[in-house]
């Protein structure tokens, strides 16, 4: 189909269409003016021949729409750069520093899988070698050196025993009741603490000499013949006299006096006093 121009007499029938469209004059006047100067300049119709993008021509399609592709991320990119420019190239990095081939830790070369790089930190004082050597100016002191120098326990003892140590925790037990402790001591001048022997001998002095009551008995035949300790008493209840354990035999502790021969008052009778005689004190005392 061949190119078609605006000619005189198209141009008027246009501008009549305006003219009878738009109600302002200046802007038909305008509007004819342009139209004019196009038309002078050898206008045609606003058509577009083709489409060129980075010099490859581009088809539009049977709808007439033209597909653009526009980067969207760096991989659709051609990296042309040399350094000195935005981006490097990988050769240049290569020949010039700055990408990383091989990375080592104390010397260590590190493995690299996926670009990545897993180092292990210490994160805890057993994950280091201890180089010290305990003088001024080192860190940390060595076991040989603390093994010679001194500052290292290998050995708990308590009163020359050795205690069990279990997990670096050592459990000594110490005594919390007088129980807990053995007595040494004697009882004499200067020694700190008496023995149950000590207090049962120190007592037995003291009440050696003292009576113990032990209870009574109905008659002197009654009074026990074994298991006597010194001091032992006891009251015979026929003579109502105390009789005391003198440590091989019974001692009487009084004199038992029998008042029934003694004279009494009696209704009706002379309260008239007559000596005894001779014969009658004698018969008593040794009745």
């Amino acid at each position: 189909m061949a190119d078609k121009y605006i000619n005189e007499t198209g141009l008027q029938t246009v501008k009549q269409w305006i003219k009878n469209t738009f109600a302002l004059d200046s802007d038909l006047d305008t509007l004819s003016e342009r139209v004019e100067e196009i038309i002078s300049e050898g206008g045609e119709p606003n058509t577009i021949d083709s489409i060129t993008v980075n010099g490859t021509a581009v088809t539009p399609d049977s709808n007439k729409n033209v597909a653009l592709t526009v980067p969207t991320a760096t991989s659709d990119l051609t990296n042309d750069g040399d350094g000195t420019s935005n981006f490097a190239t990988e050769a240049y990095v290569t020949a010039n520093g700055g990408k990383i081939d091989h990375i080592q830790v104390n010397g260590s070369e590190q493995s690299i899988a996926n670009k990545t790089v897993n180092i292990t930190m210490p994160t805890k004082v057993s994950d280091l070698t201890n180089d010290g050597d305990g003088t001024a100016g080192s860190a940390f002191a060595t076991e040989d050196y603390v093994d010679t120098n001194g500052g290292k326990i290998d050995t708990i003892k308590v009163n020359g025993t050795s205690q069990t140590i279990t997990n670096k925790a050592v459990d000594i037990t110490v005594p919390t009741k007088v129980s807990d402790l053995t007595n040494d001591g004697d009882g004499t001048a200067g020694s700190a603490f008496a023995t149950t022997d000590d207090v049962d001998d120190a007592i037995a002095t003291a009440v050696a000499s003292a009576y113990i009551y032990k209870g009574s008995v109905a008659s002197v035949a009654d009074l026990p013949s074994s298991g006597n300790t010194t001091g032992d008493v006891y009251d015979v209840q026929a003579t109502g006299v105390n009789y005391a354990w003198n440590g091989t035999a019974w001692d009487a502790l009084g004199t038992y006096v029998d008042t029934s021969v003694f004279w009494t008052s009696t209704t009706g009778q002379s309260n008239t006093l007559v000596a005894m005689t001779v014969a009658e004190v004698t018969a008593i005392l040794e009745a």
